[in-house]
């Protein structure tokens, strides 16, 4: 080891060192002189002046700056009080669902449609009907007579209801509630070739595939088929046409509504006193065998005056001037 000498001890240091040259100061030069002259716009207030003690602006001309947190600390508490999670689990927490749009989800309850009887779900009474559709009908119409067999339980159900709610009233004819598909199918020809329109829409826009009857006696009767289109409308149905032959001067004689279903099937409800009902199938008998005859022709006479004959002795129903026409 190198041996060091008396003359190579700093006295104020107290402590060994070499000698080593000292670096010459650096002088600033005229131009960095220039750079660091305030210039003439400068505007002095706008300068900021060092504390004397810890060499920084005055409190008073500190900018405010965002709180910075130390690297790892953890404020547990917001403002609102609500505490903050750890960034590890927060981190976690982005990859599970939100359990409250879960809890939102799981309790919505199920929407109408959903409770709705699908297309191929019918009723016993809506498969007999269904599997009786003639083989030779012409395929287009088919859909309309499903969608029909679909619709029965509901509407069946509907019409039930109301009729509970009207005093002295019954649904006559429940055994008939849907069209035989023959019969379905033989209407559907004419009113496309009477119309001009293609099957499948004359088949679709048939009202009485789903057809119902209510019966009321006379003093009930307009009171009831008026409360009972009012239930019918608040239930979500569309009252399309509700026409009375009681004031007219042909042969039938009853009250025909036309609706469509919240789902959107067409159907029928028709309004009898027992006497009126009485006369309606001898009556349509006869119909069917008028329109075979050119209207006008002595043999169509001759039936029109048969059917006039069965309803001249119908008493029209109480208040029938206060039937309800339109619900829109």
């Amino acid at each position: 080891m190198e041996t060091l000498h008396p003359e190579h001890y700093n006295p104020e240091v107290k402590s060994p060192s070499r000698d080593v040259p000292q670096p010459e100061p650096v002088k600033a030069s005229e131009d960095d002189k220039e750079k660091l002259r305030p210039k003439e716009n400068d505007d002095p207030t706008e300068k900021k002046e060092l504390n004397k003690k810890d060499g920084k602006p005055d409190v008073a001309e500190r900018p405010e700056h965002p709180k910075l947190e130390a690297p790892n600390r953890i404020d547990h508490a917001r403002p609102n009080g609500t505490e903050l999670q750890d960034p590890e689990s927060a981190a976690h927490s982005k990859l599970r669902p939100n359990e409250a749009v879960l809890n939102e989800n799981a309790e919505k309850p199920a929407t109408q449609e959903t409770a709705l009887p699908k297309e191929n779900e019918f009723s016993p009474y809506a498969k007999e009907k269904l599997d009786h559709f003639p083989k030779d009908a012409p395929q287009e119409i088919r859909p309309a007579y499903e969608r029909a067999c679909a619709a029965e339980p509901k509407i069946t159900q509907d019409m039930k209801d109301i009729t509970a709610a009207a005093p002295g009233s019954h649904l006559e004819g429940l055994d008939y509630r849907l069209k035989d598909g023959d019969s379905f199918a033989r209407k559907a020809n004419t009113v496309s070739e009477n119309k001009g329109i293609p099957l499948e829409d004359a088949a679709n826009n048939m009202h009485d595939l789903n057809r119902y009857t209510q019966v009321s006696d006379g003093d009930h009767l307009v009171d009831n088929a008026n409360n009972s289109l009012a239930a019918l409308k608040e239930k979500g149905y569309n009252i399309d046409d509700v026409n009375s032959t009681w004031g007219d001067p042909g042969a039938y004689k009853g009250i025909n509504c036309k609706l469509t279903s919240p789902e959107g099937q067409p159907c029928e409800l028709q309004f009898h006193t027992p006497e009126s009902l009485a006369t309606k199938e001898p009556m349509h008998k006869l119909y069917e065998e008028q329109r075979k005859q050119p209207e006008g022709s002595p043999e169509w006479n001759a039936y029109e005056d048969r059917m006039r004959d069965m309803s001249s002795s119908l008493t029209p129903p109480k208040n029938i001037e206060n039937l309800r026409t339109k619900y829109d």
